[in-house]
């Protein structure tokens, strides 16, 4: 038997048995970045789980490759519009952002709620407005880490590690 075989075999009795007692939900996200071994792995025990009280969830970004692909559903969940990202840029913030501004926000967020309401809350009430120019690069990378960083402090020490 293969490292692989071996490998898809005990992810599929791991899943199998943490499932016995009760139904098991598995939410794999971000799985575009799944290291090929790892997606492999997963993607024959998935295969597998006909019998198990298990459900799956994969969401990845529409443009990635597969690293673990099936017959399942896929449903697409597009971002906001251009009239949803002004309405929570003006609940988030109390401004109500200029065209150019909901433009460009809308182009670098791709619509995900969690980066506009996020930038809507930074102090630039100038540029929401369109009053200020807008920076270069908005600054995504420091709002998700900033989010996220809060996020993994709230949790507990057991689910960060």
């Amino acid at each position: 038997m293969t490292d692989r075989l071996i490998l898809s075999v005990a992810t599929l009795a791991r899943l199998a048995a943490a499932a016995e007692d009760r139904p098991l939900l598995l939410v794999v996200e971000d799985a575009h970045r799944v290291d090929p071994v790892s997606g492999r792995a997963l993607n024959l025990a998935v295969w597998r789980l006909l019998a198990d009280h298990v459900a799956v969830v994969l969401a990845w970004h529409p443009t990635a490759a597969d690293r673990i692909v099936g017959p399942w559903p896929r449903p697409s969940l597009p971002g906001l519009n251009a009239d949803d990202v002004a309405d929570l840029i003006t609940a988030e913030s109390g401004v109500q952002p200029s065209a150019a501004v909901i433009s460009r926000i809308l182009d670098e967020t791709h619509g995900k709620a969690l980066a506009v309401s996020t930038l809507a809350r930074r102090p630039f009430d100038p540029v929401l407005a369109g009053a200020a120019p807008m920076l270069i690069t908005l600054p995504l990378r420091d709002v998700a880490q900033r989010t996220f960083a809060d996020l993994m402090r709230c949790s507990p020490h057991a689910d960060r590690r």
